[in-house]
């Protein structure tokens, strides 16, 4: 009895030459499709993330602003968000106050801004 048994290769082991390049064809075919969608993906969330920040700095000036702890007009934000800038408008349409912050910043090459607004009724 044989404890060890030796493994005779047969001519028809492994894989052909043939047979190994459909496999990295099929593998380029689905990293052509896969990686372009990850690219995608990653670009729109750090636009939505970005645009939420430009929410987030917009809406706490708009409150500074409101309650006058805030008096310029426009200016930038403070470091790590010094790419954002804003800008603050009042305007009266009869009895109502609309106050507007325009908040700007740079998104590969294109300037991006968000509106936020406050609106209020004047007292006489």
């Amino acid at each position: 009895m044989k404890f060890f048994q030796t493994k005779q290769w047969s001519s028809e082991a492994g894989f052909t030459l043939f047979e190994v390049l459909a496999a990295f064809v099929l593998l380029s075919l689905f990293l052509s499709w896969f990686i372009p969608g990850l690219a995608q993906i990653r670009q729109a969330e750090l636009r939505m993330q970005q645009r939420v920040n430009a929410y987030l700095l917009g809406y706490g000036k708009l409150q500074e602003v409101i309650y006058q702890a805030e008096l310029g007009v426009e200016g930038k934000f403070a470091e790590p968000w010094s790419n954002y800038a804003w800008q603050w408008e009042e305007e009266e349409k009869g009895t109502l106050k609309v106050q507007t912050l325009t908040v700007k910043w740079k998104d590969l090459n294109h300037e991006r801004q968000l509106r936020l607004s406050h609106t209020r009724l004047q007292a006489d």
